[in-house]
């Protein structure tokens, strides 16, 4: 009863492990959360996040003061010989910043966190146009694997019916061989199509933090589904609104203002304090006779700031705010011209997409079945069906790339105006 039982449960425990293995083998996965899964796990995006930690820190350090400087001194007069005695001194110095450096530190390191911040913002659109590409490569590679595996499978019936049809002196040798060869040939090709949808799927894996031995993914997704209708008006506004360079190029403006600022500041003079005590032992040389006395000094020191006549710091940053300035110019000319520039191409893919007329699959279909059916009768030639899928294969094709296409530029389109 005990190995009943136990083998029982053994048998138990192995289809649960195949029900898991199934269910876990691959992963299911629609373009939200592909997008998703990346935002989170893709490794090179976590690295640039720790910049915006780093600047973070440089605030803090910028709201330190000087740090005070305390010495310690010991002097010997020659107390063996001479009798003169012995000293100690200590003294503290303190620079008191003056015309707002301070503030000023603070002020850029703010201003560089938010520049690193938007230079963050910037990168992570660029990654999902980047992933976005390659998971529709992924689906437009699954689509034409798709077509050559029904292929295939079509030409593996026809080669079995053949083989049974020259058996049966319906059909001719050369017919049957044909028919294999044509199977193998379809079959040559849906191993290509599996190994570049293979690949785009480890690309995908890539920007999703996942190595390459672990699940498999299965990306789900209609390629004319990624069509949006557009106003070019419209995009422009949104695309000045959002494009992450025009805003970092504002911000950098922003940080240059800072510099000029900062430089100012570090054109005032800064006050130095400073507070010492000396005490000295007696003296008991007779010739020399001195008692013990301690001595208490304070005073400022104010630094002769002759290097303000050459105010190269002042100077650079004013040049670094007016190059700056050129460059807002020249990043708003080019976001028009990258919008102008990217709609037209999507417009021309979408039209095309449009202009494709689906009636051309269906007809194509009736054709290649119709042959199909003749064929079996024996009132066409294989060369005639062959033609009719290879005809039937290069619509569908030639459809699945101007979808892609279409889609390709919608992406990049999104990409321009910031989305």
């Amino acid at each position: 009863m005990t190995k009943k039982w136990m083998i029982t449960l053994g048998i138990l425990m192995l289809f649960n492990r195949i029900l898991f293995a199934q269910k876990h083998d691959s992963i299911q996965l629609d373009f939200s959360q592909y997008l998703e899964t990346v935002k989170h796990n893709n490794l090179e995006y976590a690295a640039q996040k720790f910049n915006v930690d780093l600047a973070e820190t440089e605030i803090i350090g910028s709201k330190a003061f000087p740090d005070p400087e305390l010495q310690f001194a010991y002097f010997d007069n020659g107390e063996s010989k001479k009798q003169l005695g012995v000293g100690y001194t200590g003294e503290i110095d303190w620079t008191i910043e003056l015309g707002g450096k301070r503030k000023a530190r603070v002020n850029l390191a703010k201003s560089q966190y938010e520049l690193t911040k938007l230079i963050l913002s910037d990168y992570f659109k660029n990654l999902k146009a980047d992933a976005s590409l390659i998971f529709l490569e992924a689906i437009y590679k699954k689509e034409i694997l798709n077509v050559k595996q029904n292929s295939y499978q079509m030409m593996k019936e026809f080669a079995a019916a053949d083989s049974i049809r020259f058996k049966l002196g319906v059909i001719t040798e050369t017919d049957a061989r044909q028919s294999k060869l044509e199977a193998s040939t379809f079959a040559n090709e849906i191993i290509q199509a599996q190994t570049d949808y293979l690949s785009a799927k480890n690309k995908m894996k890539l920007f999703m933090g996942m190595d390459n031995q672990e699940n498999s993914l299965n990306p789900f997704a209609e390629l004319k589904n990624f069509q949006e209708d557009y106003i070019e008006d419209d995009l422009i506004n949104i695309a000045l609104n959002n494009r992450s360079d025009l805003m970092v190029a504002m911000q950098n403006k922003n940080v240059s203002q800072q510099l000029i600022e900062l430089a100012k500041a570090n054109r005032k003079i800064d006050l130095g304090i400073n507070l010492a005590i000396d005490h000295t032992t007696v003296a008991r040389n007779p010739d020399a006779f001195t008692p013990q006395f301690t001595q208490i000094k304070g005073g400022l020191s104010i630094p002769l700031k002759f290097s303000n006549r050459y105010n190269n710091e002042l100077k650079m940053a004013q040049i670094q705010f007016k190059q700056n300035e050129t460059v807002i110019k020249q990043v708003e000319l080019q976001i028009k011209s990258e919008v102008k520039e990217s709609i037209l191409q999507y417009e021309n893919y979408r039209k095309q997409a449009q202009q494709f007329n689906l009636k051309m699959l269906d007809e194509a279909k009736l054709i290649l079945d119709a042959k199909k059916y003749s064929y079996k009768r024996g009132n066409s030639s294989l060369l005639e069906t062959l033609d009719a899928q290879r005809s039937y294969n290069e619509i569908q094709t030639n459809y699945l790339e101007t979808l892609y296409n279409c889609a390709v530029a919608n992406i990049i389109l999104n990409k321009v105006i910031g989305n």
